[in-house]
């Protein structure tokens, strides 16, 4: 095993992990470009009943998600997501097939499965492959990679969609689903011990884990806080401050960029910071980029946008693997999956249906009110986690600390 302060874990396979989630995370940057207009734009279908069909699937695969978790625990995290990467192959393959509303739906609901299955799956494979403070490293230097194939993904896919239209972001989806699964099957998991298993109980065994449920319940302004790119600051910063869509754009690419180039320094410093402590400071310094957000419409606005999107990306950076390790170590190894699933379902699914029409209504009334909510409930879950953080991990092999 490697030493408790290498950057990067070794364990095997390690090369054809890292390149799946690279490949898949380039294919996603092609795709993320354009998202609903790709949909209108392959299909031929309105808009109207483009939204319509992604909203039936995403209800649809959401309710799957106790099912998926068991999946996890009965077959491996492992051989689920390889069949997740080969159904989104399928899903994005029949894009350029549908012609009408049911075949959107179809293809709609094969995509949203693969994604269901990803978010837990995951998390359940890192659980699998490493422990301890190798888990925290793993989980910096994947997202590192993961962030750093999908900028350039959108980097070249207005350039590859100018020349050969928007099929061609389908087939590079589908290219890079299917050579996801391909790579993820070239590697080798851990057999599990006979305690590791799967036991009796299912998804209510995890309903009925109160520590774990307030760790989700405390995670959920979290939730809200990391779909403010996707939602509120694009609405914020157009309809609120009139700007451009190229400041947008601006904003979101040094999103991205300061993202990964930040997350392998971040963590090296916080190498010896407990987890908890890690996830409640990054929720600290959510609270100071949404006031400095709030504050673009009073003081010179691209400026201070800047700032508050810098804020937001290293709290983002300093957050995510001591959260995401935390998460992993609170599960016990042959419940595992379910855990994950309940996680992803609560604080992945159920905020993101939510949350456009929240930052819709509060924008609505005021943006103060807006950026003053989140920043009261993510200083709410900093002190959540502090308490959490003191509670011993499921996991007897984790310690509570940050390494990267």
């Amino acid at each position: 095993m490697p030493g408790p302060h290498r950057l990067i874990p070794r364990f095997p396979g390690r090369l054809p992990y890292m390149l799946a989630g690279a490949v898949d995370a380039l294919g996603n940057g092609f795709y993320a470009a354009f998202s609903l207009l790709f949909f209108q734009k392959v299909t031929g279908l309105p808009m109207e009943e483009v939204g319509l069909g992604l909203s039936v699937a995403f209800v649809a695969t959401l309710l799957a998600s106790p099912a998926i978790g068991a999946g996890i625990d009965r077959f491996g995290a492992k051989r689920m997501l390889v069949a997740g990467n080969l159904t989104a192959a399928v899903g994005f393959a029949g894009y350029l097939l549908v012609t009408d509303l049911p075949g959107l739906v179809l293809a709609a609901t094969l995509t949203s499965l693969a994604n269901r299955i990803y978010y837990p799956g995951a998390s359940a494979l890192i659980g699998e492959l490493v422990s301890g403070k190798d888990r925290d490293a793993l989980i910096a230097v994947r997202s590192t990679v993961l962030l750093s194939a999908v900028g350039l993904g959108g980097l070249v896919s207005g350039v590859a969609v100018g020349f050969g239209g928007y099929e061609i972001v389908a087939g590079v989806q589908v290219a890079s689903y299917a050579g996801a699964a391909l790579l993820l099957s070239r590697v080798p998991v851990p057999a599990r011990a006979p305690a590791d298993r799967p036991r009796g109980g299912g998804t209510l065994a995890v309903l009925r884990d109160r520590r774990f449920m307030a760790f989700i319940v405390v995670t959920l302004p979290i939730s809200f806080a990391q779909d403010v790119f996707i939602w509120a600051l694009p609405l914020y910063a157009g309809a609120e401050l009139h700007m451009s869509p190229a400041v947008i754009g601006v904003l979101s690419a040094w999103n991205t960029l300061l993202a990964a180039v930040t997350q392998m320094p971040v963590s090296r410093l916080q190498r010896n910071t407990r987890r908890a402590r890690g996830a409640a400071l990054g929720a600290v310094l959510y609270a100071v980029s949404f006031a400095a957000f709030g504050l673009a419409g009073m003081l010179p606005g691209v400026a201070t946008l800047l700032v508050a999107t810098t804020v937001y990306v290293l709290a983002e950076r300093v957050q995510f693997p001591p959260l995401e390790a935390l998460k992993i170590s609170m599960a016990p190894a042959e419940l595992r999956g379910r855990y994950m699933a309940v996680y992803s379902m609560l604080c992945g699914g159920l905020t993101a249906a939510v949350a456009p029409l929240l930052f819709t209504l509060a924008m609505g009334v005021s943006p103060t009110l807006l950026w003053t909510a989140l920043g009261v409930g993510v200083l709410l879950s900093a002190g959540g986690y502090l308490l959490l953080g003191e509670q011993p991990a499921t996991d007897p092999a984790e310690n509570d600390r940050v390494s990267a």
